[in-house]
């Protein structure tokens, strides 16, 4: 059963969501739906809200990813650097913001935050650092150690090119080693990639290039059919949003590192409706689960409707795309003994702003109440889909 708790506030109503199964790792969901005149003053006085929340509860920022227009990049780092000053004493606490606007326009569509209370759980966070610059947050027991990246790029070779996204994640893996981890440790990545449409095909042959060199996937060729399901990759969310940072991908990772001692175990899930992403070449994995002895995490890749042939399905049809989604997403859970009631926090992808109302009429037909998720524009890593979900599902178990 789900520990849900919400803040509501004179002027954010509804705007604030904090999900928790083990009151050790929190979630908090900052979202906007509708247009308002005052939005930064909304913005400012939830983002407050939820900073008290976690100074109170000596919860520390573990992963921070705000999606919002590009435009408004300056004007919010200047505010979240006042509050980090304000309430964490530190001049800095990294974080990501992803060019994804919300669907009524120009504004911030939200925050998501990811806390950890690491003193109830003996542990420590720290901050990483990689040639100077913050880049992440170490979060360490004696029994293992995990390891969030944010806002990871490289700017210094030609832009779009698949050698771009290669030395990406070479730094990627630079910076882990660094960190007594390696990619083989890395459960998810979330790549934000501008004009994605023209640059997903070269994005893949990095990405697979550098999979394939560590021996961490095969190449397509030599791997027979029915074991396509059974290699081990990340979960992952790739989809088209600008950043201010760079004109490449953007890169958040999460990675966790255990030792004998450790309760934790990772396994991979496909669910019934879709198979794995590689056989058409996509290194990713539907979903992975972290198991624990208290609960457990399902990382939901970014999942949109595709039957298990890897072929679009439902063209030119949003309401039956956000149907077919919801479905797949159904299949997976369920596979991991969890249903939409567990869900901790997600992020809607929309093609266009018009597809707003279909989604919430969907969430509302399908008496999904109130999910923690943001709603942004973005394009979508094919043309012909458009609508995609990714999130995070968590499940107590009562021992």
């Amino acid at each position: 059963m789900m520990s849900t708790q919400l803040i509501e506030l004179e002027l954010t109503k509804n705007l604030i969501k904090i999900t928790t199964v083990d009151e050790t790792e929190y979630f908090i969901t900052i979202s906007f739906e509708q247009k308002s005149e005052k939005q930064m003053e909304d913005l400012d006085q939830a983002y407050q809200a939820a900073y008290k929340f976690l100074c109170k509860n000596d919860i520390e920022i573990f992963h921070e990813r705000v999606f919002g227009s590009a435009s408004l990049y300056e004007t919010f780092d200047a505010m979240r650097q006042n509050h980090v000053r304000t309430y964490f004493n530190k001049v800095e606490i990294p974080y990501t913001y992803v060019g994804a606007p919300p669907f009524w326009g120009e504004g911030i569509a939200g925050i998501i935050l990811h806390g950890i209370n690491a003193k109830k759980k003996g542990g420590t966070i720290r901050d990483v650092e990689f040639e100077g610059q913050i880049c992440g947050r170490m979060y360490e027991k004696e029994s293992d150690k995990r390891l969030m990246l944010s806002a990871i790029f490289h700017n210094e070779l030609r832009d779009k090119s698949y050698e771009q996204i290669y030395h990406t994640f070479c730094k990627i893996n630079q910076i882990l080693n660094g960190n007594g981890l390696n990619y083989r440790d890395v459960i998810r990545t979330w790549i934000y990639i501008p004009q994605i449409l023209d640059y997903y095909d070269q994005f893949n042959l990095g990405r697979n290039r550098f999979l394939e060199e560590l021996n961490i996937i095969p190449t397509r060729d030599s791997i027979r059919d029915f074991d396509f399901e059974n290699i081990f990759m990340p979960a992952s969310t790739g989809v088209g949003c600008e950043n201010p940072y760079t004109s490449g991908a953007l890169f958040d990772v999460y990675a966790i590192s255990k030792n004998f001692e450790s309760e934790i175990k990772v396994s991979n899930e496909t669910g019934s409706k879709q198979r794995s992403a590689y056989r058409y070449g996509s290194a990713f994995s539907r979903s992975l689960i972290v198991h624990q002895q208290a609960c457990d995490h399902l990382f939901l890749s970014g999942t949109a409707s595709i039957d298990d042939k890897g072929n679009t399905i439902h063209l030119d049809n949003i309401d039956l795309q956000i149907g077919e989604t919801f479905k797949v997403i159904n299949s997976l859970v369920q596979e991991a003994d969890m249903n939409v009631a567990d869900w901790m926090e997600g992020t809607v992808f929309l093609k266009k702003s018009e597809y707003a109302q279909a989604y919430m009429k969907n969430i509302e037909e399908n008496q999904v109440l109130n999910p923690p998720v943001i709603l942004c524009v973005a394009d979508i890593c094919r043309e012909d889909l458009l609508f995609e979900i990714d999130g995070i599902f968590a499940k107590k178990k009562w021992l």
